[in-house]
C-alpha cells in the first residue's frame, strides 16, 4: 500500500479500485474521466459519491448486486443520476446468465448496495475464524 496526495495517483495504474467513504447525496466527483486504466475493476462501496459522471460513463460494464434496490435508490433516493445503464446483476454474472468481462481491456464497475444474504454468507466464516484464532468478545443476549 502506498499513501498518495493526488487522487489520480490513487486510481491510475491499478487493476482494482475500491472507493469506500461516506455516501453523499451530491457526489463529490473526485475521480475524473481518463484516470482509470483499461482492464480495471472498480467497486463503488460508497455508491457514486466520489466519481465524476464522465468517469462513470467510461465503464464498459456497470453492474449491481440487486437491480430493484438500485432502481429504488435511483428513483426515490436521487442517487446514481446520469450513470450508465445496469448491464447485469451480480447473480446473473456468477451463474453465467449474462456475460462478465468479455475483453481484457474492459472497465468493469460494480455498485454493490449490500444485501443481507451477502453478510449471512460471510458471517459463519468470520465466526469460525474467530473461534480458531481465539479472538473476539462474547456478548450475552
Amino acid at each position: 500500500m502506498e499513501i498518495v496526495h493526488d487522487p489520480r495517483l490513487a486510481v491510475s495504474g491499478c487493476d482494482i479500485v475500491v472507493t469506500s467513504g461516506p455516501i453523499l447525496k451530491t457526489p463529490h466527483e473526485t475521480i475524473r474521466a481518463g484516470w482509470v486504466d483499461e482492464g480495471t475493476f472498480a467497486s463503488l462501496v460508497d455508491f457514486d459519491s466520489y466519481w465524476s459522471r464522465n468517469a462513470l460513463n467510461q465503464a464498459d460494464k456497470w453492474t449491481t448486486d440487486h437491480l430493484e434496490q438500485y432502481e429504488d435508490f435511483k428513483t426515490k433516493g436521487g442517487y446514481f443520476q446520469n450513470c450508465p445503464e445496469v448491464c447485469a446483476e451480480l447473480g446473473e454474472l456468477v451463474t453465467g446468465k449474462k456475460p462478465a468481462r468479455e475483453k481484457q481491456e474492459e472497465k468493469t464497475f460494480a455498485v454493490n448496495l449490500g444485501l443481507a444474504m451477502e453478510d449471512m454468507a460471510v458471517a459463519p466464516l468470520v465466526f469460525q475464524r474467530a473461534i480458531e484464532m481465539n479472538i473476539g468478545t462474547r456478548l450475552s443476549l
